[in-house]
């Protein structure tokens, strides 16, 4: 154990990886070898089709159709997470907007379907630390002098009412967007 085509990690590996969802990824990403998981192709008693980018698949000897293994947090914990290969990418674009963190921190990250993390990821490892984010993107070129008011009153609204359901949100308005606004 490990068979071949099989490889074992968690935290504790000098490369730490970390599992991750996220809307709209096969748009902004380009597959070096295989695709992303087939539509309707999750089961949750099998393996969880996943894609990793190709600095991840170089440093853990992954190929397409490799089994890997995530053990969570605790390498003593009997919970493990099996995951089928489906795709090796790499980022189209890094200066596009999608990206929001910076894009090298998403080549750590092992993806799976939004379906898979609710249903495998959270389930079989309850205790694991879960980050949800949420990005809005404003389109800046639509803001003129004739509606920079209200989106400008709408940012105010929408920082008020994170501040008061998700206290430690941050609102970061673009160079482009505060450059438009101020001249407005």
């Amino acid at each position: 154990w490990p068979a071949e085509g099989e490889i074992v990690t968690g935290y504790s590996n000098q490369r730490a990886v970390e599992l991750w969802f996220q809307s709209d990824l096969a748009e902004h990403i380009s597959f070096l070898n295989g695709g992303p998981p087939p539509p309707d192709s999750f089961d949750p008693d099998s393996d969880v089709p996943a894609i990793v980018h190709a600095d991840v698949a170089t440093a853990l000897s992954l190929r397409v159709g490799d089994r890997y293994i995530f053990a969570g947090r605790d390498p003593f914990e009997a919970e493990s997470l099996v995951f089928r290969i489906t795709g090796i990418w790499d980022v189209k674009d890094r200066n596009d907007p999608y990206w929001s963190y910076d894009t090298y921190l998403k080549e750590n990250a092992v993806f799976v379907s939004e379906d898979a993390m609710l249903a495998v990821v959270f389930e079989k490892l309850p205790d694991a630390q879960h980050e949800f984010s949420w990005y809005a993107l404003a389109d800046v070129d639509s803001v003129t002098t004739s509606n920079a008011n209200r989106v400008r009153s709408g940012l105010i609204f929408l920082e008020r009412r994170m501040q008061e359901y998700l206290p430690k949100a941050k609102l970061r308005e673009g160079d482009k967007l505060a450059e438009v606004l101020n001249a407005a």
